[in-house]
């Protein structure tokens, strides 16, 4: 009969090594590297389309600044040129 603690080396047997515990956290794990490779993928993808994105958006950006210099030289010159004529003679 013993009273109060338990002698050494008496604690109850522990589970296997190689129990199911073991293969739900290897699972758990491995579904969160693929959680992670799809996150990483998908934020490189967005990442190149954003920068895709913005050169065109430069591009256009040029693009619309040369019609509107075109423009505005096109009018600057129809008004000299018009300036330029001489006043019409009066009929009388």
């Amino acid at each position: 009969m013993r009273l109060g603690k338990k002698s050494k080396g008496t604690a109850a047997p522990k589970a296997p090594v190689g129990g199911k515990g073991l293969d739900s956290k290897y699972a758990s794990a491995q579904a969160t590297d693929e959680m992670r490779t799809k996150y990483k993928a998908a934020k490189m993808e967005l990442k190149a389309r954003l920068d895709m994105e913005g050169r065109n958006s430069r591009v256009n950006r040029l693009k619309i600044q040369n019609q509107v210099s075109a423009v505005l030289l096109g009018s600057k010159q129809a008004s000299s040129a018009h300036k330029s004529q001489p006043p019409p003679f009066p009929t009388t």
